[in-house]
């Protein structure tokens, strides 16, 4: 954000109320009456605004809109920019992806929606999905072999990460392509 905007002050983390995070290749919040999305609060000028709606696509890939947020208690509106209807869940690319994660750890932002996301992407590109075997610890005594579709290395990791908690993944291994038993399929 400061590099799009050096005049935003960040107010701090703040909960979107009644939506959920999601994933369709970039970051979205859809509605959903029992969740919230950990985030942060930022004060931003008009020239900020007027930045931020050309890099995020204002109008036709994000629209923006007035919703629910608490921050310390405090309940009130707030401009969240939302994607525009027709967008399927889809896994981020890895820089995009890195770049999120980055931004949650610098300001102490749980990344666990963010997991939870990559876990809930119903659909992937069907010509760059591989199948990977993962060895996972499931605690301090006990390891097991797990198997996952994923769109690359990373994504693998993190989609087991998802599955079985940040830094369990102790390996991971692309297994080799199969043949398609139904070309029909």
């Amino acid at each position: 954000m400061t590099e799009r905007c050096p005049d935003a002050v960040c107010i701090g983390p703040a909960q979107l109320l009644l939506h959920r995070f999601r994933f369709a290749r970039h970051a979205d919040v859809v509605r959903s009456p029992y969740d919230r999305v950990e985030g942060l609060l930022w004060e931003l000028t008009a020239q900020c605004l007027e930045s931020l709606d050309i890099f995020e696509g204002y109008p036709t890939y994000y629209t923006r809109k007035k919703l629910l947020v608490r921050q310390h208690r405090r309940l009130f509106r707030a401009m969240v920019y939302q994607m525009t209807p027709g967008h399927a869940d889809l896994l981020p690319g890895d820089h995009y992806l890195t770049a999120l994660l980055e931004g949650y750890r610098e300001h102490a932002i749980d990344c666990g929606q963010i997991y939870q996301a990559l876990d809930e992407c119903q659909y992937m590109e069907e010509d760059n999905v591989y199948e990977y075997e993962l060895w996972v610890k499931i605690n301090d005594y006990q390891t097991a072999h797990t198997r996952i579709w994923a769109n690359d290395d990373y994504n693998a990791r993190i989609l087991g990460e998802a599955q079985y908690g940040q830094g369990n993944v102790l390996n991971y291994t692309r297994l080799p392509d199969r043949p398609q038993e139904n070309s029909n399929w």
